[in-house]
């Protein structure tokens, strides 16, 4: 990603560098076009090979943690439920092991949430 960011730069770097020559913005020096190039270069690069999904990605899970929806580091959270059996790894994603324990989950209200961390909690 980052090598097709580079490479879409250094293209419109150039591009950008005679098209200002041949408009006549002889003012425009070669740092200007660089700059100018670099920046829709790594944007386009970015779109291209996928790294605006993993901006995105990175923006939900800090946007969930901040309305403390899940915790910023969920690998470690998700291990701890398979530890207690309540989820099963399956490759790369994790699953419930007991339907009828995925549905009590999905029916929760806010409210027998906000119930259920009034109680004490365990270190």
């Amino acid at each position: 990603m980052v090598l097709a960011g580079f490479l879409f730069s250094m293209l419109f770097s150039i591009l950008f560098y005679i098209l200002f020559r041949m408009l006549g913005a002889g003012s425009v020096s070669m740092p200007v076009s660089l700059s100018i190039g670099l920046m829709l270069g790594m944007l386009t690069g970015m779109e291209y090979y996928g790294g605006v999904a993993v901006i995105k990605h990175y923006l939900l899970r800090f946007l969930l943690f901040l309305h403390r929806l899940l915790p910023l580091r969920l690998i470690p959270f998700l291990d701890a439920m398979r530890d207690r059996i309540l989820l099963q790894r399956a490759g790369a994603h994790y699953r419930f092991i007991h339907h009828t324990f995925q549905e009590h989950i999905a029916g929760l209200t806010d409210e027998r949430i906000a119930e259920l961390t009034q109680g004490e909690r365990v270190a």
